[in-house]
């Protein structure tokens, strides 16, 4: 047995549930997952099998809630062996490969080197429902029937003073650029823009082509719609690294920014794979 953590948003969902998966299909051992009693699940948009451990199976893998000191002892020295938890943000190919069966892991975990190994497996996992689908119905064709880019803006939350001095905000030159560069290479472009600010993005942002604002959507409903775009120009966000991700247009471009963290010592670290445009 596998226990995944997870937390955080819909996106940091998707990467701790896809590092769970990878290491129980490695291992040959079931998947389970975690969520603290602060957490909200998100991801039961998805067409992917949710199973959650009992009490006891959470204290055989990880120890004891309690914070005496006791169990501070009991914990260190019983359950060290059986708690996996990231030690950075880099991809750790010696950590992954150490991990065995019955082990509680916690991290965030976004490298897909983690899980390139069960790539098609992800994809079926990642699905959305049918309840979305059907939602989104008529926006997603007119999405499919032109040369859509999605644009991601991420403020919000971003604007906390612990995710600014730890990610940052994209600047604005970093989404016109990336226009200019996808307009560079296909007419009749069509820009859609997802935020949540997105009045925000009404007033600073001035794009020179057609555009969609989609709103009052829910996070779930923007991912799909994202995902359906021809291309993709990301914030720093895992929840658009995953709309990227998913998007299955063989000759899509997905274009990041250089920088995903600001943080001192956490600047050369980046979830984006080679195959994406960095700018």
């Amino acid at each position: 047995m596998i226990i995944s953590q997870l937390n955080g948003g819909l996106g940091n969902q998707m990467f701790q549930y896809a590092f769970g998966k990878s290491l129980s299909e490695n291992l040959d051992s079931e998947l389970k997952l975690y969520l603290k009693s602060e957490n909200k699940f998100n991801l039961s948009c998805f067409n992917l099998s949710a199973v959650f451990p009992s009490k006891y199976e959470l204290f055989l893998l990880k120890g004891l809630n309690n914070t005496s000191f006791i169990n501070k002892i009991v914990n260190k020295f019983v359950f060290s062996r059986r708690v996996v938890e990231e030690k950075d943000y880099n991809y750790d190919d010696f950590l992954f490969n150490s991990v065995r069966n019955n082990s509680f892991v916690k991290g965030y975990w976004q490298n897909e080197n983690y899980f390139r190994s069960i790539f098609s497996l992800l994809k079926e996992d990642f699905s959305f429902n049918k309840e979305i689908t059907e939602k989104e119905f008529d926006f997603k064709e007119k999405i499919m029937s032109e040369n859509s880019v999605s644009i991601h803006f991420r403020r919000g939350d971003y604007l906390s003073e612990s995710v600014l001095n730890n990610l940052g905000l994209c600047p604005l030159e970093y989404y016109q650029k990336s226009i200019d560069f996808l307009a560079s290479k296909f007419k009749n472009i069509v820009f859609v823009i997802f935020s949540n600010d997105i009045a925000w993005v009404k007033e600073n942002m001035k794009i020179n082509f057609p555009v969609y604002f989609i709103e009052k959507n829910k996070d779930y409903e923007d991912l799909y719609l994202m995902s359906l775009c021809k291309h993709n120009i990301l914030a720093n966000s895992s929840f658009s690294w995953w709309a990227a991700w998913l998007n299955k247009n063989l000759n899509k471009i997905v274009i990041a920014p250089k920088r995903w963290f600001i943080k001192k010592g956490r600047e050369n670290h980046s979830p984006v794979p080679e195959r994406w445009v960095r700018l």
